[in-house]
């Protein structure tokens, strides 16, 4: 099913639960428009795509909220407002801004569980969720790369080449993940429980390196850092030295 062009909302529910499978919600009025606006119940997303709407997927006093195999790309913000519980995995969130704070993902009194995700080339910020990220990728965001709160985990997960720090909160944990080539520093705050990782500068904490993790894409090259979309192509224009997309 495609959901396109529409003035307000592709999708609006209100305490009702939903389940929607293999769909395509784009250009739902970028200056005012959600592709799924939900309110209350609980709504479970696969296989969906949402392009080139205000916010692909908003959501307000939602109980869950499950997002599985999904595309969020070139939206003003991918996934906005979430304030129940959201479960997220393979996922891309690619491109999108300029909404004003975490153009990617942004949630709000939630915790979250995020698993094998990218986060890439948003405009402002990839992620702002309190929760647990496992396996995920955030790579060429300008603002922040993930600002998830104090007491979030990162467990497995890569940040490099984001704008204004990788992990921008403080009081969090994270495991064996690797912090490289973010500016101006890998993390922006100091009290942070760091172990088993790849920290450019160093970090202490047990087990923690500072090596170079030696990222190449497609064999070669190193990383640059062009955080736009272009809706021509509906690609990221974040590339590497040879001129490959990332991801």
């Amino acid at each position: 099913l495609k959901v396109s062009r529409m003035w307000s909302q592709g999708l609006s529910m209100n305490r009702v639960s939903m389940t929607i499978r293999n769909c395509d919600f784009s250009e739902i009025n970028r200056s005012g428009g959600q592709g799924i606006l939900a309110y209350y119940g609980d709504l479970d997303v696969s296989n969906c795509t949402f392009t080139a709407c205000k916010a692909g997927l908003s959501v307000e006093g939602c109980d869950s909220v499950t997002l599985t195999d999904c595309d969020f790309a070139g939206n003003d913000r991918g996934v906005s407002r979430v304030d129940g519980g959201l479960t997220m995995s393979n996922c891309r969130v690619v491109g999108n801004g300029p909404a004003v704070w975490a153009s990617g993902l942004y949630g709000s009194g939630t915790y979250s569980n995020i698993s094998d995700c990218v986060f890439a080339a948003n405009i402002n910020g990839g992620a702002a969720c309190t929760g647990t990220y496992t396996n995920c990728a955030f790579l060429g965001n300008n603002t922040f790369g993930v600002g998830g709160g104090p007491g979030t985990t990162l467990q497995n997960c890569t940040l490099a080449a984001n704008q204004n720090h990788g992990f921008y909160d403080e009081d969090s944990n994270v495991v064996n993940c690797i912090l490289w080539g973010n500016s101006p520093a890998e993390f922006r705050y100091a009290n942070q429980d760091v172990s088993y990782s790849i920290v450019r500068g160093g970090w202490a904490g047990t087990a923690n390196r500072d090596l170079d993790p030696l990222f190449r894409v497609a064999g070669t090259g190193t990383w640059t850092v062009a955080a736009t979309y272009d809706d021509g192509t509906k690609r990221s224009t974040l590339v590497n030295a040879d001129g490959h997309y990332i991801p």
